[in-house]
């Protein structure tokens, strides 16, 4: 997958509306309770949809995956130290 100048422009774009989103709704509970209420809602689910793996070949977590590498900061990271 190759990101392209637009690609990043529309994300950057994303990323600013939901910034100013953000400043006009600020979070209503600190991280650690809002991970806590996700963790809540996962454990009402039933046993047998937890159980489930809609992604039995984890193309999902292959594609963060190769997404993350593009992010490497390792020769930006070394310059800097």
């Amino acid at each position: 997958m190759k990101i392209t100048k637009k690609d990043i422009e529309e994300r950057n774009e994303k990323f600013r509306r939901f910034n100013q989103w953000e400043e006009q709704n600020p979070p209503q509970y600190s991280p650690e309770t809002a991970i806590h209420l996700i963790g809540c809602l996962y454990e009402m689910l039933p046993p047998e949809v937890r159980m489930k793996d809609d992604d039995p070949e984890k193309l999902g977590i292959r594609k963060m995956h190769s997404i993350l590498k593009l992010l490497s900061c390792d020769d930006i990271c070394d310059e800097q130290t």
